[in-house]
């Protein structure tokens, strides 16, 4: 019996000390993949696919680790197996949900990369389609990062894009003093003039709170991603002055 413990604790600190070499070479890995030239897709890569190769590789020494220990126990290897399984896809779920999800999302070609979808209350165009989430870029320019579980519950509706009209979006909050109407025909006006709006898409002019006319969301569309900010400058300039006749 005494033996029994003996190497008991034996195969512990083989394990513990197992455990931390492991976690310094992971360690140094991440460190070599920060400092290490390579290009810009090679990177991106590798900083995909670490993430869950260091899960794999953690899940293995741990299945190692507790037929290890528990060797000279053969009728409770399997159970503690199991466990180690369980516990360790308990850990993991968030991050195999969203892998899932994504898979399915993917094989049933639901949405592809350049998509202009809308994704519950996000809107945008569909710039990359990782392993765990879907990057899209909305028509602010912000990035929006989902992940699958959540792609999965929402409505995924694929928005028209007409080619080269890229939507942007902003507020006024102080529209000049008179009827909305009014106000809304020089903003789309003011947009229209500009050399850079699409023709093909008439700007978008909506009261922004109930009841509250004093502040519009407005949409105008530009032939160039870049140029959607000189749009806004020609409205809230055409504001600025005095209304035409």
């Amino acid at each position: 019996m005494t033996h029994g413990f003996g190497s008991l604790g034996f195969d512990l600190v083989v394990v513990a000390a197992g455990g931390a070499l492991l976690w310094a070479v992971l360690r140094a890995l991440r460190w070599a993949l920060d400092v290490v030239p390579m290009n810009k897709e090679r990177r991106a890569w590798l900083e995909r696919i670490s993430p869950i190769a260091s899960a794999l590789i953690a899940l293995c020494f741990l299945l190692f680790a507790a037929r290890s220990v528990f060797r000279s126990q053969p009728a409770a290897l399997p159970f503690v197996l199991a466990l180690v399984v369980a516990g360790f896809s308990a850990a993991a779920w968030p991050t195999i949900r969203d892998f899932l999800a994504g898979v399915a999302l993917k094989s049933g070609r639901v949405c592809h990369v350049d998509d202009h979808v809308r994704i519950g209350d996000v809107e945008g165009r569909i710039v990359s389609m990782g392993y765990r989430v879907l990057v899209l870029e909305t028509t602010s320019g912000d990035q929006a990062i989902l992940p699958y579980s959540r792609v999965a519950r929402e409505a995924v509706v694929r928005t028209r894009s007409l080619g080269g009209v890229t939507p942007h979006k902003f507020q006024i909050a102080d529209l000049p003093q008179g009827s909305f109407a009014a106000a809304q025909s020089r903003i789309v006006e003011a947009a229209l003039l500009c050399h850079w709006s699409a023709f093909a898409r008439v700007p978008e002019v909506a009261p922004r709170g109930a009841g509250d006319q004093a502040c519009a969301d407005v949409t105008v569309f530009s032939l160039d991603p870049a140029h959607g900010p000189d749009i806004e400058a020609e409205v809230r300039s055409a504001l600025r002055g005095p209304a035409r006749d």
